[in-house]
């Protein structure tokens, strides 16, 4: 359940950190630009090809979200908060989302969803 929710809150919080990050750097070099023109090129390119890695952090912080869900999920336990999930058809939260399965389990605690893939659901 910890771990899930560290890892979900890294998800939340890295693709603004990056952005902020790149504009800081856009900042910078606009700053130099004009007194190093090779420095800039320089942090462009570095910007560029920065990218690739960041993605690929990204991508692994979703899969190993998606991983930590699915294992509370084959549990029957929620991964936010560890309460059990509903199985019985009233208590399922219907997905809105035609990605997802029409009915996925809702938790009995705090109501969160999820797919069978470990996807978070808006409900």
């Amino acid at each position: 359940m910890l771990p899930y929710r560290i890892v979900r809150w890294i998800n939340d919080v890295y693709p603004v950190l990056v952005l902020f990050l790149y504009i800081g750097l856009a900042g910078v070099t606009f700053a130099i630009c004009f007194l190093m023109p090779p420095a800039a090129i320089i942090s462009l390119i570095f910007a560029i090809f920065a990218l690739i890695p960041a993605t690929v952090a990204w991508k692994l912080l979703k899969a190993s979200e998606h991983f930590l869900a699915r294992s509370a999920i084959r549990d029957d336990r929620c991964p936010e908060c560890g309460y059990e999930l509903a199985q019985d058809p009233d208590r399922t939260a219907v997905a809105s989302n035609d990605d997802v399965p029409a009915v996925c389990p809702c938790c009995l605690g705090c109501g969160a969803a999820f797919s069978a893939d470990g996807t978070r659901v808006a409900i």
